[in-house]
């Protein structure tokens, strides 16, 4: 288990490219399987925030590709947005859009450190 802080990109960008295998193959030919666990349970977050807590973690959107929640990470456009881990570029509702249009209120858009209750 890797615990990170407010730098946890760094972190797990220093923690996958030297422990993780190169590419499938490589994974593969090991015979390990490998994964990664990351626990980002900082008491603040980049800015300096304590966490958001809400109920709105339905309205999230998720990737289509890889079923991961929109975040402060992914490039937003006006009708879609990029998701952080994949790249997958996902549309989005028009309750989204209306929603997103005023990222000041918005957990998510605010900071990357939020606690909501997901369905």
């Amino acid at each position: 288990m890797v615990w990170c802080d407010n730098s946890s990109a760094q972190t797990i960008d220093l923690f996958v490219e030297f422990l993780s295998p190169i590419d499938p193959d490589s994974q593969e030919a090991s015979g390990v399987p490998w994964g990664l666990t990351v626990t980002p349970f900082a008491a603040k977050d980049e800015n300096d925030q304590a966490p958001a807590y809400g109920l709105d973690g339905h309205l999230l959107p998720r990737c289509e590709n890889c079923y991961a929640y929109f975040n402060t990470y992914c490039e937003l456009d006006q009708w879609a947005w990029n998701c952080s881990l994949c790249s997958t570029l996902n549309g989005l509702s028009a309750q989204a859009i209306s929603r997103y249009s005023h990222p000041q209120s918005c957990a998510e858009m605010m900071s990357s450190f939020i606690d909501l209750e997901l369905p």
